[in-house]
């Protein structure tokens, strides 16, 4: 029902939140060991031939994309710092333009 979900959200925008959390686990995902199985997964590339056309936006491209509009420089970097990546979430979460 919309009214629980505005009672968890404390009347934060719901995009916002969704982005802010999916660039959380991104940086999660980054600072993971290379043999786990959340990570190995999201670094898969099938073997077999795309389709024709326009390419399927990944997952990876529009966390990548957030990260551009909100005007994140090396962001590879900060990924491991983790009190900095926090920033970045909490930032994500107050930006108008994400």
């Amino acid at each position: 029902m919309n009214h629980e979900i505005e009672d968890i959200l404390k009347g934060e925008n719901i995009v916002r939140a969704i982005k802010a959390r999916r660039i959380r686990w991104y940086g999660h995902l980054k600072r993971m060991e290379k043999n786990k199985h959340a990570r190995k997964i999201t670094e898969w590339n099938p073997d077999n031939n795309r389709s024709r056309g326009r390419p399927k936006i990944r997952w990876e491209d529009q966390v990548r994309k957030d990260l551009s509009k909100l005007d994140i420089q090396e962001w590879s970097k900060k990924i491991q710092d983790r009190t900095q990546w926090k920033e970045i979430v909490e930032q994500a979460k107050t930006y108008r333009q994400l």
